[in-house]
């Protein structure tokens, strides 16, 4: 794990931790730990393990599919035409905008530009509106 993504995990479980108005001796008398261990981990003093975060996630009642929802939100495309990029790249959208997948003839990109508008024009279906 980079120090980005480790820097990102101890964030926002310390966020957690605060939203939930523990104090960190309060996590730690629950978890049965020594005085201090939380502040380490939370510092980078002390790495931060699976288990680790597993035992803190259940005292503050957040789940790993919550946490890692919160750590990697889903980002949704800014507009109907980054969304078909995406969809036309066919592999996740790695591909920068307007840049075309290499050997693609122009009625393989009319079937893929179609089907994409499909995919697209589904999904924004099974969005309901927002209100105002």
């Amino acid at each position: 794990m980079s120090d980005e993504h480790l820097g990102r995990y101890v964030q926002i479980l310390d966020s957690l931790i605060k939203r939930e108005r523990l104090s960190q001796n309060e996590v730690e008398r629950r978890l049965g730990w020594s005085k201090g261990s939380l502040s380490r981990l939370l510092s980078g003093k002390r790495g931060l393990e699976i288990r680790h975060l597993l035992q803190v996630l259940e005292v503050i009642k957040v789940t790993p599919q919550e946490f890692y929802g919160l750590v990697h939100p889903p980002v949704a495309p800014a507009s109907l035409a980054s969304a078909v990029m995406v969809e036309i790249a066919g592999d996740g959208g790695s591909l920068p905008p307007m840049v075309l997948p290499p050997r693609l003839t122009a009625e393989e990109l009319d079937v893929r530009i179609e089907e994409a508008l499909r995919r697209v024009f589904a999904e924004q279906a099974k969005v309901p509106p927002a209100r105002s």
